[in-house]
């Protein structure tokens, strides 16, 4: 999983060859960026991305955060945009459970 996302070309949408742009605006790219950093804050691992890459446009690279938990923003909160929250569940029950303690069902 991780390679694959390490391997999404980032470029113009207009490009073929681009297989993520950029987000809508700086200001959502910003709040991305911030809700990972505060995860990582509180524990959350970045093993991918997790940087706002240098030059124009609202770019934020794809991202893998693992051990995400209960009071991280990667958690509680939706993350529009390239990241992937990893959360841990001991089994189906307790992965159903998980799933389930979120305002978002």
């Amino acid at each position: 999983f991780r390679e694959q996302l390490a391997a999404a070309r980032l470029g113009d949408p207009l490009d073929e060859e681009t297989q993520l742009g950029p987000l809508a605006r700086p200001d959502l790219r910003d709040e991305l960026h911030r809700q990972v950093q505060d995860s990582m804050a509180l524990g959350a691992k970045c093993r991918l991305g997790g940087k706002i890459p240098a030059g124009k446009g609202a770019f934020y690279p794809p991202t893998l955060l693992t051990e995400v938990g209960p009071g991280m923003p990667a958690y509680h909160e939706e993350l529009f945009g390239p990241v992937a929250a990893v959360i841990r569940a001991n089994d189906e029950e307790h992965a159903i459970r998980l799933a389930n303690d979120s305002s978002f069902g």
